[in-house]
């Protein structure tokens, strides 16, 4: 495990103890220089850059974007090195594409919950799998999403997704997320192909252009 990851875990873990607690003012006193010396100290090293390239399918068309490591290692959701993010696992099992997230204090909404706009991230996120294996990924235009229940926090939750239906350029996926043997929420997304190589001017990137 690098320094940077560790340092991410531990920012991750500060953030969640510092809004679950009830210490008094003064006892963050003390960390203030600290860390704000620190943020100066990485405020003047080098700024890392996006690495975005074009992903090819078997037949050498342009079908979606190549991130490399740096979408997901620093992903708002899936990134454990982001000091933002739950961190979302993901894998595909089949034509079904599996998260598992357990939600810090630090996403709590009303009391003891997720906070719904971080429901509804985990399911963008999701999709996003769910597009980049069937060769037609898109930009999201609609992601509609039902409450079923309240979704605890510090509670391990499942979600599977999957593509529903296919038509033109409208892609539809739908997922639905559990807690144990009970369903939280389920989404219905709506994603929109698009021409890649005009949307990020990978025209030449074959020819080294």
């Amino acid at each position: 495990m690098t320094n940077r990851l560790r340092f991410a875990q531990a920012l991750r873990a500060f953030a969640a103890e510092m809004v679950a607690c009830d210490a008094p003012d003064d006892a963050f006193a003390e960390f203030l220089s600290e860390i704000d010396g620190f943020t100066k100290i990485l405020a003047k090293t080098p700024r890392r850059l996006r690495k975005v390239g074009p992903k090819y399918n078997q037949q050498g068309e342009i079908v979606g974007f190549d991130y490399g490591n740096d979408m997901h290692y620093f992903s708002p959701v899936t990134g454990e090195g982001n000091p933002l993010s739950p961190p979302m696992q993901m894998h595909m099992e089949g034509d079904t594409a599996v998260g598992y997230v357990n939600f810090p204090a630090s996403f709590e909404g009303p009391p003891g919950l997720v906070h719904g706009g971080s429901v509804a991230v985990v399911f963008d996120e999701l999709f996003g799998l769910v597009l980049s294996m069937t060769d037609k990924p898109g930009m999201t235009g609609m992601l509609t999403i039902r409450y079923h229940k309240p979704c605890p926090i510090q509670t391990d939750l499942v979600l599977k997704g999957r593509v529903h239906s296919l038509s033109g350029r409208k892609l539809i996926t739908k997922a639905d997320i559990n807690a144990g043997d009970q369903k939280v929420a389920s989404a219905e997304g709506l994603f929109i192909m698009v021409d890649f190589e005009k949307y990020m001017g990978f025209a030449d990137v074959r020819d080294g252009g």
